[in-house]
């Protein structure tokens, strides 16, 4: 691009563009958004942190501290508890080792005397739910 003497004098004569002084609403306003900014930015980040950084209990938890409350049940309770929360287990995520201990459990409701050991019950449970 050929710029003629002329040119490249009046490009030299111009000088910096200036822009307007803010007026103090203009400032207001202006540092007003920015804070409004810097909040909605600090808030997304804590929520994004408590999302991250909470602290995540064992998906059967719950069932679990049922099965453990259940031991000062008696034996007939205590399989009741134990069905029940196979049924919430099994809803929760299937699993054939969980389906079967159901079906056990769920003849032995219905026998006259009920033969299964309730501790060994509860072990079959959770030794079912470890091996996913």
């Amino acid at each position: 691009m050929n710029a003629s003497p002329e040119h490249a004098e009046l490009m030299a004569a111009l000088s910096a563009p200036r822009l307007a002084d803010p007026t103090p609403a203009e400032f207001w306003q202006t540092a007003l958004a920015a804070f409004s900014l810097g909040i909605l930015a600090m808030i997304l980040l804590v929520a994004l942190l408590a999302l991250v950084s909470r602290r995540r209990d064992a998906p059967f938890a719950a069932s679990l501290a049922r099965l453990d409350a259940a031991r000062a049940l008696q034996p007939e309770r205590r399989l009741l508890v134990q069905a029940q929360v196979l049924r919430e287990l099994s809803a929760k995520r299937p699993r054939p080792a969980l389906a079967a201990l159901a079906r056990e459990i769920g003849a032995a409701l219905y026998a006259p005397a009920p033969t299964l050991d309730p501790d060994a019950t509860d072990a079959a449970i959770r030794a079912a739910l470890r091996r996913g």
